[in-house]
């Protein structure tokens, strides 16, 4: 029955489900530190391509209205129903797939790449609601990839703490913009 739901190398997301598997039976005692810090690098890069991948169909999933399809009020009940999340993690699944959907691809495009990862993209998110509906849609991209690198750049934490107003961050799009970015 799963085969008929999910068909085998629909998306290769099969194949990539095995070749974790694989990288998790690794034996990792036998790696030099550098190349123990390299798999450190890299499953840190493989786990922001994962949740892009996951934002990337949630974001679909939203779109089409799946949700209300399966039988279940919203896209957060059914990814609590049918895949026991808490509340607060699809939550925030949903808000960080549907704005990376809607308005922040050079952000999906980072995560997809390994350079950002979800908590970096919530920062993001964050960040971005709070400019004006009016600003010029290419001027609110250039304050996405900004603010993507500066993330990328720094620790997410203290990213985090600078945008935890909207003055703090009216502060940075214009440090990355000049005054004409602040709402």
């Amino acid at each position: 029955m799963t085969t008929l739901l999910s068909p085998p190398g629909l998306s290769g997301l099969a194949g990539a489900r095995e070749a974790i598997r694989a990288a998790a039976e690794t034996e990792l005692w036998s790696l030099t530190d550098r190349q123990l810090a390299a798999e450190v690098a890299d499953a840190i890069a493989l786990k922001a391509q994962a949740d892009a991948v996951l934002l990337a169909r949630l974001g679909e999933a939203d779109a089409r209205g799946l949700a209300r399809s399966r039988g279940a009020s919203s896209l957060v009940a059914w990814l609590r129903g049918s895949h026991r999340l808490s509340c607060a993690e699809a939550s925030r699944l949903v808000k960080t797939a549907r704005a990376l959907r809607e308005q922040l691809p050079a952000t999906a495009t980072a995560m997809t790449d390994g350079d950002v990862q979800f908590s970096q993209a919530e920062v993001i998110v964050d960040s971005v609601k709070d400019l004006s509906p009016g600003i010029d849609p290419a001027l609110r991209a250039e304050g996405e990839q900004c603010r993507a690198a500066r993330l990328t750049e720094g620790d997410s934490k203290r990213a985090s703490q600078r945008a935890t107003s909207k003055e703090r961050s009216a502060r940075g799009a214009e440090q990355c913009h000049g005054p004409r970015f602040i709402t």
